[in-house]
């Protein structure tokens, strides 16, 4: 899932969670970020973001998405068909199963091999 997907979904979701019975529209978004974790990024950026023009988030850009939609950081890179398969024939088979886009979450409490990912 890509990058845009991504923030795309979290809008929506936050929407919902809200009560609005609809997708956040960006410029909610960059409001409510500015209001409620007192720094935000403007409505052209988050436009942006989605449509591909920027494919890679700052580390700070990350991070306030994150804490602003409470998901880990590591949600907000797009990861590669090719990573992901690497990963899905290097980790442990615990591991194997997990939401697309998503990092894997283990289902045991087995320890886990970290995945090797050669380019």
């Amino acid at each position: 899932m890509k990058l845009g997907d991504k923030l795309r979904s979290l809008r929506a979701v936050e929407g919902s969670l809200r009560g609005l019975g609809r997708s956040m529209t960006q410029q909610e978004l960059a409001a409510a970020m500015k209001n409620e974790i007192g720094r935000g990024l403007s409505q052209a950026y988050l436009s942006q973001i989605e449509n591909g023009a920027r494919p890679h988030l700052t580390h700070t850009t990350r991070d306030l998405l994150a804490r602003f939609f409470r998901v880990y950081p590591g949600f907000l890179v797009t990861i590669r068909k090719a990573t992901r398969r690497a990963c899905s024939l290097n980790c442990a088979p615990s591991m194997q199963k997990s939401i697309p886009g998503s990092l894997p979450v283990p289902n045991s409490s087995r320890p886990i091999r970290p995945c090797s990912v050669r380019s």
